[in-house]
């Protein structure tokens, strides 16, 4: 699979196919002349050649904007995920695009099977280091580290789950594959990956303390923060959390396992964390409450999109059966 650049979603794409080439559109004007005067001298224009420029020089134009998006720029043709790293959903729906897999079904039902895709991949959509070019005006809110892998976990998970419960064949077969290409591109990104809030509090966590007057709450807020900013987590240590999530999603077979895995899965992430803290630590369940209320969004996030594939499944059943 060749990424395309100027794909922005099946519904799109589906216009477009329905409508002729700028280059087969009918000029109302073609043969007519027009006269026009340069330097003195008298010179006719053939419109239809004038418009058959200008529309070469806008569909140039369009390829040559996508060309220099800084993410285009630094992808690495081994890892298609890399052209898309704000939008990969979309190279899932391209591909199931370009699979025939959409034929089938109404506009109405291609936008919730991209919209789930698109819920499921947004986590890791929103670590992306260079903004580039932004297809959907979309402000994604930075994720900590610890959210980072959870959402990698979850997310390749209900792409599988994604994967089970709505493609079969050939065209399953080539899903799963790219499954495992997110998961390449995307085990790269947070190996490192911490957020600016993260790298703000490790180097001030270095800093000799200031004296600064500071009240009570403040102190304590300084504290923890400086305890969470001076844990250090090796390689080996991210990917032993990872693996533990995965295993946990992997226990999701229906919306009422949900609920439990969610609360190992959040325990678990504390306990992560707060290693640095120990329990008997006045600051500990403080950095517990700190990072809860940190990681919240992206907890309720991760139960939304499983919640969408069992509701896909059940307003789409008719459309997958097919």
């Amino acid at each position: 699979m060749k990424i395309d650049l100027g794909y922005i979603g099946a519904i799109v794409a589906r216009n477009r196919a329905k409508m002729p080439s700028v280059y087969e559109i009918k000029n109302p004007l073609a043969g007519k002349q027009l006269e026009v005067i340069r330097n003195g001298q008298a010179y006719k224009l053939t419109i239809s050649d004038e418009i058959k420029q200008v529309q070469g020089m806008m569909a140039m134009t369009v390829e040559e904007f996508f060309q220099k998006d800084i993410n285009v720029q630094n992808a690495d043709p081994s890892d298609i995920f890399s052209y898309r790293p704000q939008d990969q959903w979309l190279v899932f729906s391209q591909y199931l695009h370009e699979s025939k897999y959409f034929d089938s079904l109404s506009n109405e039902e291609v936008k919730k099977v991209e919209s789930i895709l698109q819920h499921i991949t947004d986590g890791m959509d929103s670590l992306v280091k260079n903004s580039g070019i932004n297809l959907f005006a979309i402000k994604k809110e930075q994720p900590n580290s610890y959210e980072a892998h959870l959402e990698l976990a979850s997310s390749t998970a209900a792409l599988q789950h994604f994967s089970d419960t709505f493609l079969s064949g050939d065209v399953k077969t080539g899903f799963d594959q790219l499954i495992q290409d997110y998961v390449r591109h995307n085990t790269k990104k947070v190996m490192d990956y911490q957020s600016v809030e993260e790298i703000f509090y490790a180097a001030r966590a270095k800093i000799n303390p200031l004296n600064a007057p500071l009240t009570y709450q403040q102190a304590r807020h300084l504290s923890m923060t400086n305890k969470l900013g001076k844990t250090i987590y090796t390689h080996e240590e991210i990917e032993s959390v990872i693996k533990n999530y995965q295993e946990m999603f992997k226990e999701i077979k229906n919306e009422e396992d949900l609920s439990s895995v969610l609360l190992k899965a959040k325990e678990q992430l504390l306990e992560f964390v707060t290693k640095g803290i120990s329990p008997k630590d006045a600051d500990y369940q403080l950095a517990r409450d700190f990072v809860t209320q940190r990681s919240d969004d992206t907890f309720k996030r991760i139960e939304n999109y499983w919640k969408m594939i069992w509701q896909g499944k059940q307003e789409l059943h008719s459309a997958f059966r097919r």
